[in-house]
């Protein structure tokens, strides 16, 4: 981008959407606590997950977040997106481009012949 000169593209594969990092280590902590429950262990709250899975794994840094942080973090972050504008066709395209600060490329493959460029 402008500030770092870097360049930066994105290319999303349908078959891979909800099957990220994320997902998997969530899938990770959720099966190290199942495994614990079904050894009759306890964990009625979010606290109690947080705990087994920090006795569990040191592999996976896990924290809580309490709901005053949560609350304060999502009204920072409504203030930030209400005046966003929606890319147009977005969920069609599978390559995003960034081109400069507030403006991308995108289109249906990397390779796509037609291109579309948006400014935020």
């Amino acid at each position: 981008m402008d500030k770092f000169d870097i360049e930066f593209s994105w290319n999303y594969f349908s078959s891979l959407h909800g099957k990220g990092v994320v997902d998997s280590l969530g899938s990770a902590l959720k099966r190290l606590v199942w495994i614990d429950v079904m050894a009759g262990a306890r964990c009625s709250s979010a606290k109690e997950f947080v705990n087994i899975c920090k006795r569990k794994t040191k592999t996976i840094i896990v924290g809580l977040v309490q709901q005053a942080q949560f609350d304060t973090i999502e009204a920072l972050l409504k203030l930030c997106f209400q005046n966003i504008v929606g890319v147009p066709n977005i969920r069609k395209q599978h390559h995003i481009n960034v081109l400069h600060k507030d403006v991308i490329e995108y289109a249906l493959y990397a390779t796509s012949k037609d291109k579309y460029v948006f400014k935020f």
